[in-house]
């Protein structure tokens, strides 16, 4: 018998996937003197991991106001995909107020955990069909509403917009309920602390 050892050249990395190259050890049934062919495997592992990315194209921002918050998050979402796969889902986490930690999350109006990106891709799916991959949204300015005190810790902003679905034969009114960040990476930002359809 003969024993071949190989080591794996590593394929070409994008964004969202990530490779791993491991020695292989091969033993072949076919002895050397025997003239038969002889086998070589190479193994590549490839995992599919959504946030092996780099930071959303757009980010929270302190000079954003509630409207323009809403904005950026359709804008992305109506192309999910656009520049990496689930660009647009991981811009909505990274606009969420109070996701990624181990005390639930009201972002979908109900008590969840979101403590993961990947738990937060799977409801978003879910819960917001029309919004995920929209084909046009239209924020409706009149319904803004602003808090008394901008500086008490609830304070709420919310806005609504009529969102049409990616194949345009249905159409959404989601109401954004947003809040100041107080601490953290986004101190200052108004994040998106509910989305709920109406």
């Amino acid at each position: 018998m003969r024993t071949y050892t190989t080591r794996s050249a590593p394929l070409a990395s994008r964004p969202g996937r990530s490779v791993r190259s491991r020695h292989v050890s091969v033993t072949t049934p076919f002895p050397a003197s025997s003239g038969g062919r002889n086998s070589l495997v190479v193994v590549h592992s490839i995992r599919e991991n959504p946030q092996n990315t780099g930071q959303p194209i757009v980010v929270p921002e302190p000079g954003f106001d509630c409207i323009a918050a809403v904005q950026a998050q359709l804008q992305s979402l109506a192309t999910p995909n656009d520049p990496w796969p689930n660009h647009g889902t991981q811009m909505a986490y990274n606009f969420a107020y109070d996701v990624g930690g181990l005390d639930p999350s009201m972002y979908f109006a109900y008590p969840t955990d979101l403590y993961h990106l990947d738990h937060f891709m799977g409801k978003f799916a879910n819960k917001l069909p029309d919004v995920l991959g929209n084909k046009s949204f239209d924020i409706d300015a009149a319904t803004l509403t602003e808090p008394e005190d901008p500086e008490d810790f609830e304070a709420t902003w919310t806005v609504e917009a009529d969102v049409e679905g990616r194949t345009g034969t249905t159409t959404s009114r989601v109401r954004f309920s947003m809040r100041r960040k107080r601490v953290g990476t986004y101190k200052g930002c108004l994040m998106t602390y509910m989305i709920e359809t109406l």
